[in-house]
């Protein structure tokens, strides 16, 4: 898990050159990292079960993770709860800042990665599905309780597929798939 920190440390350091940013961004990150890297462990449970050999494993994990507080992020400002986040405790215009500036370091460090163009179809594809869902739910769009679990899948399934995809993209990429 300590590989995982440290691409994670290096590409905040690696994007961002505002101290206070980075301060916010650490600060983000520490609070993700309490919650053990969940995300993390089950793309690395994915890519060793489909018997993976990737030397970028690691990094892919980190930008999961990245990836998922993106997205815990905005659900936390659009649903103004979780008030003892970092991001919470923060004016809005620098939680999104937060916000920008991890979409622009993960975007970089698939970039540095060579990601070819069906992973970062597909990583957009799930994020996006993740987003129709987060947008039925803050706008009440579930009215039934067939509505709200399409919903939840949406919205929660998609980043569950999202850390597994992560772990055997490069076959799945390299397939087409």
């Amino acid at each position: 898990m300590q590989d995982i920190q440290q691409h994670m440390v290096r590409m905040i350091d690696d994007y961002m050159f505002d101290e206070d940013l980075k301060l916010l961004l650490m600060s983000c990150m520490s609070d993700m990292e309490a919650a053990s890297l969940s995300w993390s462990k089950i793309t690395l449970c994915t890519h060793a079960m489909l018997g993976g050999d990737s030397l970028d494993i690691h990094r892919r994990a980190a930008l999961t993770e990245l990836i998922i507080l993106i997205l815990d992020i905005v659900d936390d400002l659009q649903d103004q709860d979780n008030e003892n986040k970092p991001w919470m405790r923060v004016d809005s215009a620098s939680a999104l800042n937060a916000v920008l500036a991890l979409i622009i370091g993960v975007m970089g460090e698939l970039g540095r990665m060579n990601a070819s163009s069906n992973m970062l179809v597909e990583i957009s594809k799930i994020i996006a599905r993740s987003i129709n869902g987060q947008h039925k739910d803050v706008t009440h769009a579930a009215a039934t309780i067939d509505a709200y679990l399409w919903m939840t899948q949406e919205k929660s399934g998609s980043l569950f597929r999202l850390a597994c995809f992560m772990g055997y993209c490069d076959t799945a990429c390299a397939e087409g798939t």
